[in-house]
């Protein structure tokens, strides 16, 4: 990871015909619904894929912390760049952003981890994203119980996570003030009032 700024080309967009592409998918494109955008790996996936593992990114974060911060930073100003991009043609509502912070038993790393390294690059992006008026979900697989508070401070508006790995109706009880959950809710009947029922549940 210390070489990452040899090592690391980020893509130049202006390589890209992105606005013919949006264009061609706004020909189509209803409305009257929402629009919305899924941005792909975020910080520490992006890690994880460049270190080549999980193992290897997790002693990256313990072992040298500043180089990864730097790292995140970078993605993000890259991030910050692809929203901008993006904005330019699409009316985007909500934009979903994918960080793993977990296995089923428990998160990669502590919250220690999460304010030094991690938090900043994530809120900085977020608050970008946040200027623009647009909604933000994130997915995050693993028992993250302990970073529910840290989403909050991000400023996200929905949490994508596993509901077999973690307590949602109580993270509902305890949080659901302050945060929403995105959840597939599956109704016993075709009705409407099965399908309310189904996402009351």
């Amino acid at each position: 990871i210390v070489n990452w700024e040899t090592g690391v080309k980020f893509p130049n967009l202006d390589d890209y015909d992105i606005e013919t592409r949006c264009k061609k998918f706004m020909e189509t494109f209803d409305k009257e619904k929402i629009l919305h955008v899924n941005i792909g790996l975020g910080c520490t996936e992006r890690l994880v894929a460049l270190m080549g593992g999980y193992t290897e990114a997790m002693i990256a974060l313990a072992m040298e912390p500043e180089a990864v911060r730097d790292f995140l930073f970078a993605f993000v100003d890259f991030e910050i760049k692809v929203v901008d991009k993006l904005c330019q043609y699409l009316p985007i509502d909500m934009i979903t952003y994918h960080d793993d912070w977990g296995t089923e038993r428990d998160t990669f790393f502590g919250e220690k981890m999460m304010e030094d390294i991690v938090f900043d690059p994530t809120k900085k992006l977020f608050d970008h994203i946040k200027s623009k008026d647009i909604c933000i979900e994130l997915h995050s697989c693993g028992h993250i119980e302990r970073f529910v508070p840290y989403m909050i401070k991000l400023g996200v508006d929905f949490l994508q996570i596993q509901a077999r790995a973690n307590d949602i109706p109580a993270f509902k009880k305890k949080w659901g003030d302050k945060i929403g959950f995105d959840l597939y809710a599956v109704p016993e009947g075709n009705t409407k009032e099965d399908v309310i029922k189904a996402v009351h549940d």
